[in-house]
């Protein structure tokens, strides 16, 4: 085990198993901890402003599985940097996965956590600032190459950003919070670039936000049976994307929820669909607000669709990708799309449902002055 506390710059490196560095460190520093080997550990703990914490860890190549590594970064102040990588060398389907944490109290920091190249891997990053007003932090996770990994994200304050891109593997789980205004959160779920090509396996992606003027947007690329969710309260002006295209595995079927609350002028899209077979659900609820749209497009070579729309409100509309003036889509064989909207009027709502025949769309209005389109073609 090895100890620092100073007021410059540590760096500490070894080689081997079972090794433990821990760092403490006030006022403005740089740490740097690299280790080798198995079983390694690493606590950093930094406080003071424009701070730099970096943790790598690295499995040998052709090592024996091990149950995992371990690296705590802590940092309380402003404009500190937090780094950890973890990478995995040796057997990726035995391997137990890694555990990174980092944890940032103050304003205008960045973290990254990097993992790769094995399974069960956990990686979490905190921030939170003390007060309202302050410059929002950034926080990114990407673990490559990853099965039944798992990601969490949590922010408090304003002007936020997070982003995780889980590549190139399956079974993966996402989790973004977002607390405060102006936040915006990505997650990539996908299958290309390198990385075993195990059997695909439902990944699963959660964004929550609340305030105002928040973006989330949750990709998921040639999974199968994958779940999305995104949800976003008390605020105006938000902006929610899913995105599950599939045009290589069989049966690609999805399932999308976007729940907004309380807000006027928020937008929702969810898209599915690709070149495959497959039935997807897409559901999208936007209540207690005006002038709120929502846009479905679901296609594919198979059948069985479900596309439901709630809205509460004035001059909401269910339209197309297209954007004003199109249709929300539904192509293959024997589709279902509901839409309620209830409110004084002014609601807008435009299917449009092509393939073979059998779709039905329900749609309920209250109010007056409200628009109906609903085309059913082979």
């Amino acid at each position: 085990m090895t100890a620092v506390s100073a007021q410059n710059t540590a760096s500490i490196s070894s080689v081997g198993n079972q090794n433990d560095a821990i760092v403490g460190q006030t006022g403005s520093n740089d740490v740097t901890i690299t280790q080798t080997g198995d079983k390694s550990i690493a606590d950093v703990d930094q406080t003071g402003d424009g701070n730099t914490g970096t943790i790598s860890q690295t499995e040998t190549a052709g090592g024996i599985p091990t149950t995992g590594q371990d690296a705590t970064l802590v940092q309380d102040g402003t404009l500190n940097t937090a780094q950890i990588t973890q990478g995995n060398g040796a057997s990726g389907a035995a391997n137990r996965g890694s555990t990174a944490l980092v944890d940032q109290l103050g304003a205008a920091h960045r973290a990254t956590i990097s993992q790769t190249g094995a399974r069960n891997e956990v990686a979490e990053i905190r921030q939170s600032n003390g007060g309202t007003g302050f410059d929002g932090n950034v926080a990114s996770v990407v673990q490559s190459g990853s099965r039944a990994s798992q990601s969490y994200v949590t922010q408090t304050g304003e002007n936020n950003d997070a982003y995780n891109y889980q590549r190139a593997g399956d079974s993966n789980y996402s989790s973004i919070t977002q607390t405060g205004a102006d936040n915006d959160a990505d997650v990539y779920q996908d299958r290309t670039g390198p990385g075993p090509d195990v059997s695909p396996v439902a990944a699963k992606a959660w964004v929550i936000q609340d305030g105002q003027d928040n973006e989330a947007v949750i990709d998921q690329t040639l999974q199968v049976n994958a779940e999305a969710r995104i949800t976003q309260t008390g605020g105006d002006d938000n902006e929610a994307r899913i995105d599950q295209w599939n045009t290589e595995w069989i049966n690609p079927s999805h399932y999308a929820s976007v729940s907004q609350l309380n807000g006027n002028e928020n937008y929702a899209r969810v898209e599915q669909g690709g070149d495959t077979t497959g039935r997807n659900w897409a559901s999208i609820s936007q209540e207690n607000g005006d002038d709120n749209q929502a846009f479905v497009d679901q296609e594919g070579l198979g059948g069985g669709h479900t596309a439901t729309v709630g809205q509460s409100g004035d001059n909401n509309r269910v339209e197309g990708l297209g954007g004003l003036g199109t249709a929300a889509l539904q192509a293959g064989t024997g589709h279902t799309f509901t839409v309620d909207q209830m409110g004084l009027g002014g609601n807008v709502a435009q299917i449009s449902q092509t393939g073979d025949l059998g779709h039905t769309a329900t749609i309920t209005q209250d109010g007056s002055t409200n628009t109906v389109s609903v085309t059913q073609q082979d």
